[in-house]
């Protein structure tokens, strides 16, 4: 019974020409349009350009925030904290660090009071891990959040661009109960990765899946069209028994028409779901 939600933003029109970002002036219409497409919650964006203005940062917007989420009954599964893919935690210096990781602290804070158990970290585009050095780093700054996210009761999920067999090292070598992997079917693609394989590694730590479609080392296009093997990523997720939520995160097609895109994009998720591997979907709260 896997819940579908959406990443915040695509029930409305981009904001500057940008594919994703915090929508200031329809975050609250978002929830009550979620609803009526019959989905199950949201993927809060959280992002460099916004983070000043987002809600969830003041006492008053968390207070709104419980409104709406209560009227409207559209869960906040996690936080897409954008804001460390353009202020990474890698390549910088211990000042700088210490300042992002203070950042982070109060995201996770925030979270807590908002009832978000999860916050998602991307290592891709500008915050890829590419080194060894990069690889360390990584380690060392997640070794130092986690005790935090665990001890406010809060999973922190990890996008990133590693080889499946080095990601699985890379989250082995830190071990810790609060780390988790959101899967991305589209970067997968874009990688070149085998599905399967990415899946079975790192079914362990996976925690919420995002449903996007991309060409092999190009860009986002809409579902259905670019190289995402969708048929083999549903199969392999209905054997290894994945109850978690598919997040939509597809690409925009026509301005104006987000609505009537997000219908098809959940009508080719549900499909997926009955068809190639026997599940069904239904609204239900989020399975952990």
């Amino acid at each position: 019974m896997n819940p579908i939600g959406i990443m915040q933003g695509r029930l409305s029109l981009p904001v500057e020409g940008q594919i994703q970002t915090f929508p200031i002036d329809t975050w609250r219409d978002e929830f009550f349009l979620a609803r009526d497409l019959g989905l199950d919650g949201v993927e809060w964006v959280y992002d460099v350009a916004t983070y000043t203005d987002n809600p969830l940062l003041t006492e008053a917007g968390l207070t709104e925030i419980r409104r709406l989420r209560k009227r409207s009954g559209v869960e906040i599964w996690s936080v897409c904290a954008d804001y460390f893919r353009d202020c990474p935690l890698i390549r910088v210096d211990s000042a700088t660090l210490a300042m992002r990781l203070q950042i982070l602290r109060n995201l996770i804070s925030q979270c807590r009071a908002a009832g978000i158990r999860r916050v998602m970290i991307p290592f891709v585009d500008s915050a890829s891990i590419v080194t060894d050095d990069d690889f360390n780093q990584a380690i060392n700054a997640l070794r130092t959040i986690l005790p935090f996210a665990r001890a406010n009761d809060l999973v922190i999920t990890l996008e990133a661009s590693l080889e499946p067999g080095r990601y699985r090292s890379f989250l082995e070598c830190i071990n810790n109960p609060a780390l988790r992997v959101t899967f991305d079917i589209g970067d997968c693609a874009s990688l070149g990765h085998d599905p399967t394989h990415e899946i079975k590694l790192l079914g362990p730590w996976l925690g919420v899946v995002h449903v996007k479609d991309r060409l092999t080392g190009g860009f986002t296009v809409p579902l259905g069209t670019g190289n995402a093997d969708f048929k083999t990523v549903f199969t392999t997720l209905a054997l290894m028994a994945y109850s978690g939520p598919f997040v939509l995160q597809a690409a925009r097609e026509q301005t104006g028409k987000e609505i009537a895109t997000v219908r098809k994009n959940i009508l080719f998720v549900k499909q997926h779901l009955t068809r190639l591997t026997g599940l069904e979907c239904h609204s239900g709260g989020l399975q952990t």
